[in-house]
């Protein structure tokens, strides 16, 4: 992305009086430098919003270009579902360039995944993931 900082994707929510978590499909990005941006400031909120709300899903860095989210858990009331979370298959490519999200059909997983853990090898080496890497 060009800057240090903190990138937050996905998630879920519970509305105020609400019973039934949804999944969030937008992205936030939070500069460490403030004195960079001082006329934008440190938080920004317009970046594209993945194609399928998600939560407890991998990111990882894709090159310079952007990232790859896989998989995860779609939260809300899901018509013959038992529970309130579907576990999700779908790999999406966000573009920074184009600040744009895309599927990736040949991409889709085997099993739909939630809930794992992502090492990206190349120029980066990070782990990013879900709850479990809060354990």
């Amino acid at each position: 992305m060009g800057e240090l900082g903190l990138l937050l994707a996905g998630g879920f929510r519970i509305q105020e009086n609400g019973i039934v978590p949804s999944s969030l499909s937008s992205m936030v990005f939070l500069s460490a430098y403030e004195d960079n941006n001082s006329d934008l400031g440190s938080y920004f909120d317009g970046m594209g919003e993945m194609n399928e709300a998600r939560a407890a899903f991998g990111l990882a860095n894709w090159g310079e270009e952007g990232l790859v989210a896989l998989g995860g858990k779609r939260y809300g009331i899901v018509p013959g579902v038992t529970g309130n979370y579907v576990l999700m298959d779908s790999v999406e490519i966000w573009d920074k360039n184009e600040n744009m999200w895309n599927f990736r059909e040949e991409w889709v997983l085997e099993t739909p995944l939630a809930g794992f853990g992502i090492v990206a090898m190349g120029s980066y080496s990070e782990v990013h993931g879900s709850e479990y890497c809060n354990m």
